[in-house]
């Protein structure tokens, strides 16, 4: 995985990326849908765990432009289990940096959807019965 940062694809790609932003975000999008190996790279990118923040802040710029080029945050939103795979290792090895970068991305994206209208997801209250559980009360 740490091969991407090395021989610098994830840079070039950004980089490429970030000059067609210049002739518009929807040539930016075409250029990240245009081949499959883009994605598999962003994804080795994230989960190398190593030097993110440029690829973190890069993804966040993407998710934060939803409002003009949905399908450039929608290809953001691709890398979810990636970023949260990142966010729960930081947190077993008490990496405070990695954490703080994963969380703040994971954070936008949930405020990006948030502002499309109420979420219809609802996290169950496990202090409350329920078909999939008994209610519990503590220790006995």
């Amino acid at each position: 995985m740490a091969k991407v940062m090395e021989d610098g694809t994830l840079s070039k790609i950004m980089a490429k990326c970030e000059a067609l932003k210049k002739e518009g975000l929807e040539k930016a999008e075409e250029y990240l849908r245009s081949d499959e190996s883009i994605v598999s790279t962003i994804s080795e990118g994230i989960l190398s765990r190593t030097d993110n923040g440029k690829l973190f802040q890069w993804l966040h710029y993407c998710a934060i432009t939803r409002h003009q080029n949905y399908k450039l945050f929608a290809f953001v939103l691709q890398f979810i289990p990636d970023l949260i795979g990142v966010y729960l290792y930081a947190i077993y090895e008490s990496d405070k940096s990695l954490r703080a970068q994963s969380e703040a991305l994971l954070r936008t994206l949930s405020d990006e959807m948030e502002k499309e209208g109420p979420s219809t997801v609802e996290v169950t209250n496990l202090s409350k019965s329920s078909i999939y559980h008994e209610q519990q009360h503590g220790p006995q």
